[in-house]
């Protein structure tokens, strides 16, 4: 929002600048069709002042135009930005308040699974080490799923590719292979 804010500021003085640079030129050019309808009045150098200022004004106004396109563009896609952020916000407002609702629910359901636990079992010992039992056998059983298949898979493939060399060698090894 500062940036936004300071951009905005930027802009505004730009299209003031920009404003009075048009003025100025305006002035210029009417000080340049003043200079060369009477241009036997006027000396070669005051004639060429003339005329250089206008092109410095213009110049500048060219520049300011640009910085002024410039700060727009920034300024359009700043207000977007933040358009977007403030959707997000709202989001992550709304999805704060279901999570806080969600969390009272789920609390008190796990306080009643603890309760249950603690009925059943009556003893809060076997409760932590049966949760601690199932992990690890989790752990083991996911080892090993990943590890002994992939294992044995490869293996074979090797197995199978020494068989299928030995074939044209020795058919017989091959088979007892």
């Amino acid at each position: 929002k500062q940036t936004l804010k300071e951009i905005r500021l930027q802009t505004d003085q730009t299209i003031r600048a920009v404003d009075q640079l048009e003025q100025l030129e305006q002035k210029g050019k009417q000080e340049l069709v003043r200079v060369s309808g009477n241009f036997a009045n006027y000396s070669e150098e005051s004639i060429r002042n003339c005329y250089e200022s206008v092109k410095n004004i213009q110049i500048q106004l060219g520049v300011a135009r640009e910085k002024e396109y410039q700060l727009h563009s920034q300024r359009d896609k700043y207000e977007i930005r933040l358009v977007r952020l403030q959707k997000t916000l709202q989001g992550a407002e709304r999805l704060a308040m279901r999570i806080g609702s969600v969390l009272g629910y789920l609390s008190s359901q796990i306080s009643d699974a603890v309760a249950q636990m603690a009925m059943a079992t009556k003893n809060e010992f076997i409760g932590v080490q049966i949760i601690k039992a199932q992990e690890e056998e989790r752990y083991r059983v996911s080892r090993e799923i990943h590890d002994g298949p992939a294992q044995d898979m490869a293996n074979l493939i090797y197995q199978a590719s020494i068989t299928e060399r030995l074939i044209d060698v020795d058919p017989d090894e091959a088979k007892q292979s």
